[in-house]
């Protein structure tokens, strides 16, 4: 998003909301990490941790977090993009995702090299979507012989990335809603593969036959109404819808867009969204309620650039 005003041209960007980064296990602040979990499960204080564990130690300690926290975040997507259980009654699983258990879209680009090339592949599961099997198995895994590098969610849609040892891979993931569902199962092949028919069929505003399975899944992703981002942090860890970050001044601005829960006068009275901003990690006490997101957009864009900041010194620490 960008901002115009009569004194300044600056870029909101979406705040990325990391579920895993391996990069944070290495260096410093790896040794960092590895150092307090040993002390939090070894009950020392961090001399004792030097003078007990070697820097080999600490390092292996700190690949050995690195393994145990993305098969554990791996985990926790696989049970909110598959379990299925608690949707027989047409709800949202435990994991409050509507569409669990439907395909899974990956749109991206991969590196090799021979070149950068991109793509659209479909996915039974997530398992399946993140599956790193080495690629002479043929399996068409987006991510074969690939490490997974760093997941993370922007307002709502998921990007994974992955590298192996001539290259990476870079995905947005997506999943089908159930009218989603209902229109790609339609037309699956035995093995899993898009077949469309011989003679062309209505869809989607358009007509599509045989040779049209590109175009079919490029409109079908385009339709959140058929292919839904996913909206992980928000759905799992109660995150706002949406958090914009800028720089000006030296300072870093926060925006974060939370809906009002229903049970609210605040609700009663029309409004939907509440707008907060932080300086710094502060609250700057320049928050509001809007009536729409395209409101609470507007407000975003305008705050801040012409305003001073009251509350930043005073203001309470807020971070996830």
């Amino acid at each position: 998003m960008t901002i115009e005003t009569e004194e300044n041209r600056m870029e909101i960007e979406a705040k990325e909301r990391v579920v895993f980064d391996e990069s944070r296990y290495w260096g410093d602040e790896g040794r960092e990490l590895s150092a307090m979990d040993l002390m939090e499960r070894e009950g020392i204080d961090e001399s004792e941790v030097l003078a007990r564990f070697t820097d080999d130690d600490i390092f292996r300690h700190a690949m050995d977090l690195l393994d145990i926290d993305l098969q554990e975040e791996m985990d926790g997507l696989a049970l909110y993009f598959d379990e299925v259980p608690a949707r027989s009654n047409g709800g949202p699983n435990a994991y409050g995702n509507p569409n669990a258990g439907n395909h899974i879209i990956v749109q991206g680009s991969s590196r090799t090299w021979r070149g950068t090339g991109s793509g659209m592949e479909v996915y039974e599961d997530f398992r399946s979507a993140v599956d790193n099997a080495p690629s002479y198995r043929m399996l068409g895994n987006v991510f074969a012989d690939c490490e997974m590098q760093k997941v993370w969610d922007e307002n709502g849609s998921l990007f994974l990335s992955g590298a192996h040892h001539d290259g990476g891979v870079c995905v947005e993931m997506r999943q089908l809603t159930d009218k989603g569902e209902g229109l790609l199962s339609e037309y699956l092949g035995f093995e899993g593969g898009l077949i469309l028919p011989d003679s062309p069929v209505a869809m989607m505003g358009s007509t599509y036959g045989e040779g049209d399975e590109g175009r079919f899944l490029n409109d079908l992703w385009s339709e959140e109404e058929l292919c839904a981002r996913p909206r992980y942090m928000e759905r799992a860890f109660g995150c706002p819808i949406e958090e914009y970050a800028v720089e000006r001044d030296g300072s870093g601005i926060t925006f974060r867009i939370k809906k009002i829960d229903r049970d609210t006068l605040t609700y009663d009275e029309g409004y939907r969204f509440d707008v907060q901003v932080l300086t710094d990690g502060y609250d700057c006490g320049n928050g509001r309620f809007c009536k729409s997101l395209d409101e609470a957009h507007e407000y975003c864009v305008g705050i801040g650039y012409v305003q001073k900041y009251p509350n930043q010194e005073k203001g309470i620490r807020i971070g996830r």
